[in-house]
């Protein structure tokens, strides 16, 4: 069975085996259930929760293969319910949501069940044939928009029944039915107040409205309502596991929520910030913590999960890269970049990334903030905290220390204030209740992966010139379009390049693809890279795929008898075993994906397939079959979207 996922009373669950029905919630991370068979109540975890049976749900396809008019109605769906989602609001603001989209709020409910239940925008796309047909006229709903640019958003600030009007009087002399004044004051009324503002009042008046006050962050109203991001090289020199020996300082990247100061998520790395650290900071806020505190030893409690609704960064590439983007569109979150010259809106992280810091400076091996601070003091010789006691030491500190402790601009603790932001204070403040749990973090995982664009080719799928295979992917060998080879998308983890993700167009979802030679071994992007340098580096001027496995292992050879000696050749080496131990966490949480690699595809594809075609792409009978090709160092970073 799997965990169980919504937590509102009524749901029906598995307890220790035993039927039972939520009463009400007693926790952030404790509900009171009823026992069927006894009738006894009793209030447990909600991780103790599961399912009451395999449910039936039909699979979905992912939204990257949707086609264009389908993914624009999900979209617009998306927008109408986005405020809506992961929250528990009275009926009369989904009555305002309704009345404001057009819709009617049986459909609003609909629409809800369906995202909530399936989590992902691809269920709120039209399930059968063509997006419905607007009701008015291409001609009609320019002149409604016209009539809105002229008379509405203008400081003269006319009042709707003027736009209606103004409408009207278009309409007849076009020689066109005027629409309803209830559809014009609709279109209005889905105008942003801030835009709207704007418009007829000034920038001015705009800003002094909705940008935010010295201490106040806009839209941070309830916990997961906007979530902070950033990165933050730590003042600490590290060892290695082996030698205790100095490899270092590590990478933290950060997510806080806004409204409590929770930390929500972290990635502790030896690797430079990227999209890599972007995702899997995300991925460990919206998913439940239990199984990574007990691997290291942690007894305190992380009661945070769920999705958040904002993601709030500065304007890194790393932030701003296509997958990331993507992803975030996918799992419906909004990301908003930090305003150019507006530090404060980063204030939040930014003020715990110095707490952090200052506590990083009693620990043995700290660099300190600056050379003035740390004179005198050798950090190497006194380093002493390998990465995994690191990581073991900043999550106790973090759950046990600055979670518990009086926030000075709350007047409470963090955990308080994420609770009181759950269950309400019972005067004012309404609680949004325990969020849902996100029900496959396989999925979560592969939709923040790089991406690339690659043809198929009789040989299977070449990336950097190494090439992978599958049977599943058999029946697109030798496919084009339109006489042409059409480029399918790609998905690639950094830290373990055996498999790339494939995704189907005729599956409508990703599928794995391991390598063609299995006989190779599991290695991470950075490994790939530096053994094709290191050709480079010794005048090779064509390489092939065998070339570059023996070159790994003659490098991981060198690293292993002189890891002792250089503090470069120990990092590499913790490297490999942080990327080793992201491979077995990964393969752990595989069993629960819905890649569904194991259907039965026919020989022909589908006719109405979404596919890019490259025009430049060479025909599969073009393909050069030679084992050997160009260097190129161009080609290691060529087409991919961090």
């Amino acid at each position: 069975m799997s965990a169980l996922k919504s937590f509102t009373p009524g749901t029906k669950a598995t307890y220790c085996g035993q039927r039972c029905e939520l009463l009400r919630v007693a926790g952030v991370a404790e509900v009171m259930v009823q026992l069927k068979d006894t009738g006894e109540t009793k209030i447990v975890r909600v991780s103790d929760l599961e399912e009451p049976k395999a449910e039936s749900r039909r699979s979905l396809p992912h939204p990257d293969a949707l086609s264009p008019k389908k993914i624009a109605a999900m979209e617009q769906r998306f927008e109408i319910i986005r405020s809506l989602t992961n929250r528990t609001l009275p009926r009369g603001e989904i009555q305002k949501i309704a009345k404001q989209s057009g819709k009617s709020v049986r459909t609003i409910y609909r629409w809800l069940e369906r995202y909530n239940t399936f989590e992902s925008r691809a269920a709120l796309a039209p399930q059968h044939g063509q997006t419905r047909a607007r009701r008015l006229s291409d001609d009609v709903e320019a002149i409604i928009r016209t009539a809105i640019e002229v008379e509405y958003l203008h400081t003269q600030k006319k009042s709707p029944k003027k736009v209606i009007e103004a409408v009207e009087i278009r309409c007849r002399a076009a020689g066109l039915n005027a629409p309803d004044h209830k559809t014009v004051r609709r279109r209005i009324a889905k105008i942003s107040p801030k835009e709207a503002t704007q418009a007829r009042r000034g920038k001015k008046a705009a800003r002094d409205r909705f940008d935010p006050a010295a201490g106040d962050f806009p839209g941070a109203s309830h916990p997961l309502s906007v979530v902070q991001i950033d990165h933050h090289y730590l003042d600490l020199i590290l060892v290695d596991d082996i030698s205790r020996k100095p490899i270092g300082r590590p990478w933290l990247t950060l997510a806080i929520d806004v409204f409590s100061r929770m930390v929500v998520g972290y990635y502790l790395s030896l690797e430079a910030p990227s999209a890599q650290s972007v995702g899997m900071c995300v991925q460990n806020a919206i998913l439940p913590k239990d199984q990574a505190l007990a691997d290291l030893n942690v007894a305190n409690h992380w009661d945070v999960w769920g999705r958040m609704a904002t993601l709030h960064a500065d304007n890194g590439k790393d932030f701003r890269c296509k997958s990331v983007s993507e992803a975030c569109i996918e799992h419906g979150i909004s990301i908003e970049w930090r305003p150019v010259k507006t530090p404060n809106w980063g204030g939040r992280i930014e003020r715990l990334f110095g707490t952090i810091a200052k506590e990083f400076h009693a620990l043995p091996g700290t660099t300190f903030s600056n050379t003035r601070d740390r004179d005198g003091y050798d950090s190497d010789k006194n380093s002493a905290m390998t990465f995994k006691e690191a990581q073991r030491w900043l999550l106790l500190w973090i759950t046990g220390v600055y979670h518990e402790r009086i926030h000075s601009q709350l007047n409470m603790s963090p955990r308080a204030m994420w609770e009181r932001g759950l269950l309400g204070d019972g005067k004012n403040l309404k609680g949004i209740g325990i969020p849902p749990k996100h029900q496959d973090p396989e999925r979560l995982r592969i939709d923040f992966l790089p991406f690339k664009e690659c043809t198929v080719q009789r040989q299977g799928i070449t990336m950097n010139h190494v090439r992978y295979y599958s049977d599943e992917i058999r029946c697109w060998i030798g496919y084009k379009v339109n006489g042409l080879t059409p480029k399918f998308k790609v998905r690639r983890d950094p830290l373990d390049i055996s498999t790339i993700y494939f995704l189907d167009p005729q599956k409508q979802d990703y599928i794995p693809v391991p390598f063609l030679d299995i006989g190779h071994p599991t290695i991470t992007v950075w490994e790939l890279k530096e053994a094709i340098k290191e050709l480079k580096r010794q005048g090779a001027e064509k390489v092939n795929e065998a070339l570059i496995f023996r070159t790994i292992e003659e490098m991981g050879a060198v690293v292993k008898s002189a890891k002792t000696e250089t503090k470069k050749a120990r990092r590499t080496n913790q490297r490999r075993k942080q990327a080793k131990l992201h491979r077995e966490n990964t393969s752990t949480r595989a069993g629960h994906s819905t890649l569904r690699s194991e259907q039965k595809v026919d020989d022909k594809p589908p006719l109405n397939l979404q596919i890019v075609v490259d025009n430049d792409a060479p025909h599969s009978d073009q393909q050069n079959e030679e084992e050997y090709y160009e260097f190129s160092e161009e080609d290691l970073n060529a087409g991919w979207h961090d």
